[in-house]
């Protein structure tokens, strides 16, 4: 069973962990945790979009936001989460942590760069997380060759 087949539960209590940890080995532990990490005792959904979406990481060179692919080779992002993301890029520079664990390589994206892989049609498809959720879908390998910085 793929990560994506498995139940929500499962998926839930693993989310992010493996791409935050890659993350955290990348700047060699230069950063400190900013964005909620599934907290008890909040019930995360009645949260503003801003404050669920904030960034899980801040440098002293922007804000870092992880995200991990599989197998599938797509990097998918969530149409409210693109828009809290600019709303952040707002107050420092945001970056987009990719680890992928199917091939082991990990990436730097800037949200200004990622800006451009979802301005060209032809690339990205468009899809539905969970059937409720508009998501963008970026192939992987050209998320890797957009691929622009260090945060």
């Amino acid at each position: 069973m793929t990560f994506s087949e498995a139940p929500w539960a499962v998926r839930f209590g693993a989310m992010g962990d493996m791409a935050e940890s890659k993350f955290l080995e990348h700047c060699d532990g230069k950063a400190e945790r900013f964005g909620l990490s599934r907290p008890e005792g909040v019930h995360v959904p009645l949260l503003p979009a801003r404050m669920r979406g904030a960034p899980d990481f801040v440098t002293n060179n922007g804000l870092v936001e992880c995200k991990g692919l599989g197998r599938a080779q797509f990097l998918q992002i969530k149409l409210e989460t693109y828009g809290v993301m600019h709303y952040w890029r707002g107050l420092m520079p945001l970056w987009i942590f990719v680890w992928d664990s199917h091939k082991k390589r990990k990436c730097m994206i800037s949200l200004e760069a990622l800006d451009a892989l979802l301005n060209t049609p032809d690339l990205i498809n468009i899809g539905y997380f969970d059937d409720s959720k508009l998501v963008f879908r970026i192939p992987a390998d050209a998320v890797f060759e957009a691929a622009d910085g260090e945060a």
